[in-house]
């Protein structure tokens, strides 16, 4: 099956990259070969055709020129050079890692499901191992218990919340300046 394949072709894929300080989308649409829709940035870019693509070039034409660019990937980075210059490119992923984008001191729900028990209110003082709230999955009860001793700083959660995994349901401050 091809790369970007989609049971909708209709759809369009999208990428984004960083490129030094800078965020840079790239949505497209290709019908046998051809771009059928190119966007980057929201700017469209007509008469974009891939001619060929393997693991280390990519061969476009555009408004009738063939370009051949040389793709060498680093790590996380991805170098492309040209007849008409160089970038770096830095994937960004399209499903980041939720735990990474928590404040410190977030409790993240470890499974999708509802909020049957809140044992704690904002600004409550917990310890280390103390019930703060109970989900509900699949018949299951699961307890989410404090990781640390500290104050409930967030709790964006009340009993009937459906949660999905990832979503943050309380933080602790610890007194340290950071959440716990």
């Amino acid at each position: 099956m091809p790369t970007g394949f989609r049971s909708h072709p209709w759809a369009d894929q999208w990428v984004e990259y960083t490129v030094g300080d800078r965020t840079l989308k790239v949505e497209y649409r290709f019908v046998r070969r051809v771009a059928t829709r190119l966007l980057v940035d929201g700017t469209a870019l007509d008469h974009v055709r891939l001619l060929a693509a393997e693991p280390d070039a990519v061969t476009l034409e555009a408004g009738g020129i063939e370009r051949r660019f040389a793709v060498r990937i680093h790590g996380d980075r991805i170098e492309v050079n040209g007849d008409v210059g160089q970038c770096s490119l830095v994937e960004v992923p399209r499903y980041p890692d939720l735990a990474a984008l928590a404040p410190p001191g977030s409790l993240l729900a470890p499974m999708p499901g509802k909020v049957v028990r809140v044992a704690v209110g904002l600004g409550d003082e917990v310890t280390e191992s103390q019930p703060l709230l109970t989900l509900e999955a699949m018949k299951m009860e699961h307890e989410i218990i404090a990781p640390s001793a500290g104050v409930i700083s967030h709790l964006p959660v009340a009993v009937g919340t459906q949660v999905d995994e990832g979503t943050i349901l309380a933080a602790i401050d610890d007194g340290s300046g950071e959440d716990a």
